[in-house]
């Protein structure tokens, strides 16, 4: 009886050192994951901040290209005026030579 309860003593012993190893293992696991969770999260934040960058900078580079194609169309006016003032100098020019 006295070797079955040294027996069981040691299993006990045994059981609880394993137990305490185990809830070591499992508090290092624990910290883990909310540092996981914290870097998963930090890394979202991120990903949301780019995401919106790059939204805004697709918009700035929409205005952009409505710009030059105003500005292209600008010249293009400012050419067609330059030849108008050109034919009303020449038309002027000739009404008074003649």
């Amino acid at each position: 009886m006295v070797r079955d309860y040294e027996e069981q003593k040691h299993k006990y012993q045994a059981a609880t050192q394993e137990i305490l190893i185990l809830q070591s293992s499992l508090d290092e696991t624990e910290d883990k994951l909310r540092e996981s969770n914290f870097q998963r999260q930090q890394l979202q934040k991120k990903v949301a901040y780019l995401e919106e960058l790059n939204n805004d900078m697709q918009s700035v580079a929409n205005a952009n290209k409505s710009l030059e194609g105003q500005l292209k169309r600008i010249g293009e006016l400012e050419s067609m005026l330059n030849i108008l003032a050109e034919e009303k100098n020449e038309l002027a020019r000739k009404q008074q030579n003649a």
